[in-house]
């Protein structure tokens, strides 16, 4: 299918400086939703080359493909890359893109080989994905990694301590943009489902309700004593945790043994989402992810962080969030009880949240920060014409 098939012929958003014509190429295409109707809102030109073939962005948005991605594998990964280069060279033989976006390791390696004017998009480093019983797979990857880093015109991470790896990986200080995932609208919309809390065994009319959506059985016991404190300070404070299947007899034993039976509901897997968006205060200990973090100020929730890589990348400067300590109990229960009494308090808090997610994530927010990503990576291009012929690949010491 050639480029001019499936990419938008007229802008349907406010005018950029250039409406950049950009091919995303992802194994995991349903994580670009957001992006898409972001670049489709502010006047860009995107589509979608995926292991199913090239996709119209109006046409990925009615029926994405299935994402492609499969278990790691060296031999498979560089027989990955070919194909992808192949489907790009069939996709834009005469490189009209103005922006090739690759979003995994198959297809930024791909593109660095044929054309220039790539952005690297960095999720996870690659390293990370192979199994943790080959770590000569890790190394080797990383080496190509860098290899794809140090001839992309642009790198883009998502979280600011990335960014710090990247550099260290080889990539160039003024190529290499933080810009957080995009959050839905629809999440920043959220309502509050407060007659559903009500609904549930331990409710009274004037409980506040701390969720802590990703407490692990090895962490149980600082948050158990933490809220013993709490609520012996304020009785009418009440816990959510999620109850996994395998992990449900472990994590009532221990609620039981704190003494905290009258204190803390167990909620279902099912129900993690209506619980993130309905609790007065989310308890984002250090094992939270940035995402759930994220989420719960998106739903304008007061968040209690603990002061952790993950939840300074969720919001650097603090914003719609209270820190604690991440491992004293006694910093977490007087903090959480300071928010268990000041209603006007936590919904000051989760109201400030909501407004930093939306002047930092939502999708045309994202999208006019990608634009200046797409600007150097395109002036880069001009300059050099082509992909950088030099690299500096830093070493990776190992016992062997």
């Amino acid at each position: 299918m050639a480029l001019a098939n499936v990419v938008p012929i007229r802008q349907t958003g406010p005018q950029l400086a250039r409406p950049w014509t950009v091919v995303h190429l992802c194994e995991r295409p349903h994580a670009l939703r957001s992006t898409i109707e972001g670049q489709l809102a502010v006047g860009m030109r995107p589509c979608l080359l995926t292991a199913s073939g090239a996709f119209s962005a109006e046409s990925y948005l009615l029926r994405p493909p299935v994402d492609g991605a499969r278990s790691m594998s060296l031999l498979r990964s560089w027989q990955d890359v070919r194909q992808w280069r192949k489907g790009l060279l069939e996709l834009d033989p005469r490189g009209e893109a103005d922006i090739i976006h690759a979003h995994s390791f198959s297809t930024g390696m791909a593109a660095v080989r044929t054309c220039g004017g790539v952005v690297y998009n960095i999720t996870d480093f690659i390293e990370h994905q192979a199994d943790e019983h080959q770590q000569w797979l890790g190394r080797s990857l990383r080496v190509a990694e860098q290899f794809v880093i140090a001839r992309a015109a642009a790198v883009v991470v998502h979280r600011p301590r990335q960014r710090a790896d990247v550099l260290a990986r080889g990539g160039e200080s003024a190529g290499v943009f933080v810009v957080p995932e995009p959050v839905r609208e629809s999440d920043v919309a959220a309502k509050p489902d407060q007659a559903w809390l009500r609904s549930l065994r331990l409710a009274t009319a004037d409980a506040v309700w701390f969720y802590a959506p990703e407490a692990a059985v090895t962490e149980l016991p600082l948050l158990l004593r933490a809220f013993s404190t709490i609520w012996r300070e304020v009785q009418q404070a009440r816990l959510l945790l999620v109850a996994e299947e395998e992990t449900e007899a472990a994590l009532l034993h221990q609620i039981v043994a704190a003494g905290l039976a009258n204190a803390v509901q167990t909620v279902p897997a099912e129900l993690r989402h209506l619980a993130l968006t309905s609790a007065d205060v989310v308890l984002a200990i250090a094992a939270t992810t940035t995402a759930t973090s994220v989420a719960a100020m998106a739903a304008g929730r007061a968040l209690l962080a603990a002061d952790a890589p993950a939840q300074r990348d969720a919001t650097p400067d603090g914003r719609g969030a209270v820190w604690f300590r991440a491992d004293d109990a006694t910093d977490l229960a007087a903090r959480a009880s300071f928010l268990a009494r000041n209603a006007d308090f936590r919904q000051a808090l989760g109201e400030h949240g909501r407004l930093f997610v939306e002047e930092t994530r939502l999708p045309e927010v994202v999208a006019r920060a990608l634009d200046q990503v797409y600007q150097y990576a395109h002036a880069k291009k001009r300059a050099g014409g082509g992909p950088q012929q030099f690299m500096r690949l830093q070493p990776n010491l190992a016992c062997l």
